[in-house]
């Protein structure tokens, strides 16, 4: 092989190399979106928490540390809830974290349960990281009762990730349904209305 082909062919071979880069980093498309929420629910069992916003419901299977926190046990301890950014794939699968706060002055029994859920103890109360994965549904045809009072805005940033060959993501309509005496079910399942404290100031994910 003479030196110009090989030239050639390595100079080919980078330039591949370098629109491989391309393709990976264009394959995907990022579009964000601020969620205006009406209101937090949750299952009477604790098992999901469905977060309403104004353009979409996110259902998410609730992990322990974050159904302990809505036993009655534990309800009155809790100081915080801060979202982190969350985000969906192109099968509106959401992830995202929760960092959960308990008050540092816990009884014996709550000391126990909230060291079971896997809070630990900090010089600022009993803290937790919890990993939040739902589906996010289209709240176009949903009749919504009258939102949760709450004392400000609450809005969670969303991070949408989806491939750029399909010219729009297709979100299933929302499972929740409303009973004619106004109350929302899940499935065949009851939401009750849960406060999850992320009011505070210093919460990136609300404005």
């Amino acid at each position: 092989m003479n030196l110009n082909r090989r030239y050639m062919l390595v100079s080919t071979g980078v330039a591949m190399l370098g629109l491989s880069g391309c393709i990976t980093e264009h394959m995907y498309e990022r579009n964000s979106y601020w969620e205006q929420i009406q209101g937090f629910f949750a299952t009477q069992d604790g098992s999901s928490l469905v977060i309403l916003g104004n353009s979409y419901h996110y259902v998410f299977a609730a992990p322990p540390a974050l159904r302990a926190t809505l036993d009655p046990a534990l309800h009155g301890a809790a100081r915080n809830a801060d979202f982190s950014e969350f985000e969906v794939d192109g099968g509106n699968t959401v992830t995202g974290k929760i960092d959960l706060q308990l008050k540092p002055d816990l009884d014996p029994a709550q000391r126990r349960m909230a060291e079971s859920a896997g809070f630990t103890l900090t010089d600022s109360g009993w803290q937790t990281t919890v990993a939040m994965k739902g589906t996010r549904y289209s709240a176009d045809q949903f009749k919504s009762p009258a939102s949760q009072k709450f004392r400000r805005e609450y809005v969670v940033h969303i991070t949408e990730k989806s491939s750029a060959s399909k010219t729009a993501m297709k979100v299933a309509a929302t499972p929740v349904t409303v009973l004619a005496d106004g109350a929302l079910i899940l499935g065949a399942a009851v939401l009750l209305p849960v406060i999850l404290w992320c009011a505070m100031a210093h919460n990136p994910c609300l404005r």
